[in-house]
């Protein structure tokens, strides 16, 4: 095989510059010290190598670097083989001149490029694939979930109003059904909202909030009174120095609270306590409003912690419970659109700390 890259040398047209290594690991060795060869011009010959097992290892080793095949033995079956194993090309050293190695070597490069884009293709289309089956098993999740809570405020609007018409002579009943009416109305509502918002925002799309002025200490106490009437086996302990008045959505904001409550409380003991916090204050160096709720529940494992804020992500100690992924990644998108941040502090069962941070611009 030296002659024939030695007259590739002498020949000298165009920018060329060979190697010459007597050894197979040698061969390896400058592969993955040096930057990427062109092309490797391989003897079948190589005193520590035994017939293709040359190309096998090189395909190995260098998967993207073509492979051009040189044997003293015009073997056909030898040529196949070589070439099933990954090499470019199969030539006989004595009957190779020059120009014949130059486009042997040209097309081999050509041919590498040609299957290395097609491998990249095929397994960015392979991603892509499994991506959109983990969508669409995630859609299937997420719907079979949400249908299931929707039937809760749907059903209890249905009994509301048959215990409203049974009681039509009762004054005070009938204020108290028409409340729970209308609080699974609303509570429907906002579920229907919520899932608008995540597919808007699931879609790189933005949504529209409406900036008021609000009381976030008010927001809280609502969204605490009204997870002690759906989780009541949960002692709730709430404290606010007073109000804490904002430039923010309130009904958005308000739903924040009520997903961490409904964490708090779904990943806690029956009998636990959940703590809910609402002050104001400095934080690098601006006035900020800042809703922490804590409670003593099952906690994340620390592997999960850098995602739980992705879409349809969950921990993986949730065991059997029911959920979706998304109230926490809506949570943290609603809160970033108002310029704020949310910080967690947990300890796998010891219970989960989560600090929302809201800019106060008045």
């Amino acid at each position: 095989m030296l002659a024939e890259v030695d007259a590739l040398e002498r020949e000298g047209r165009g920018p060329i510059t060979v190697e010459v290594v007597d050894r197979l690991a040698l061969g390896i060795e400058r592969l993955s010290q040096s930057s990427p060869f062109d092309a490797v011009l391989l003897d079948l010959g190589l005193p520590d190598t035994e017939g293709i097992g040359g190309v096998l290892t090189l395909s190995a080793v260098a998967p993207e670097v073509p492979v051009v095949v040189m044997s003293g033995l015009d073997d056909g079956e030898i040529a196949v083989r070589a070439v099933h194993e990954g090499a470019q090309d199969y030539l006989v050293k004595g009957r190779t001149d020059s120009e014949l190695l130059r486009r042997a070597l040209r097309y081999a490069i050509e041919r590498k490029q040609v299957e290395v884009e097609r491998l990249r293709l095929l397994e960015r289309e392979q991603e892509a694939r499994a991506a959109a089956e983990a969508a669409l098993r995630t859609r299937d999740q997420v719907l079979g979930t949400v249908s299931h809570d929707l039937r809760t405020p749907i059903a209890a609007i249905g009994l509301y109003a048959k215990a409203l018409q049974a009681s039509a002579h009762q004054a005070e009943s009938i204020e108290v059904q028409a409340q729970r009416i209308e609080k699974a109305a609303r509570d429907g509502l906002a579920m229907i909202q919520e899932l608008l918002d995540v597919a808007r925002l699931g879609m790189g799309q933005g949504i529209d909030i409406e900036l008021r002025r609000v009381n976030l200490a008010a927001l809280a106490r609502e969204a605490v009174d009204e997870q002690e009437q759906n989780a009541p086996e949960h002692v709730m302990h709430f404290s606010a120095p007073g109000e804490v008045w904002g430039i923010w959505d309130g009904p958005r904001i308000k739903r924040v609270a009520a997903n961490l409550l409904s964490n708090a409380t779904k990943y806690s003991a029956p009998g636990s306590r959940v703590w809910v916090q609402v002050e104001s204050g400095l934080r690098g160096g601006e006035r900020v409003a800042t809703l922490t709720v804590r409670d003593e529940g099952l906690g994340i494992p620390e592997a999960d912690v850098p995602r739980i804020f992705d879409w349809y992500q969950r921990a993986s100690n949730v065991g059997e419970r029911k959920g979706t992924g998304i109230g926490l990644s809506g949570s943290l998108r609603i809160v970033q659109l108002h310029g704020g941040t949310i910080e967690v502090k947990t300890r796998e069962g010891k219970g989960s700390s989560f600090a929302v941070h809201l800019p106060i611009r008045e």
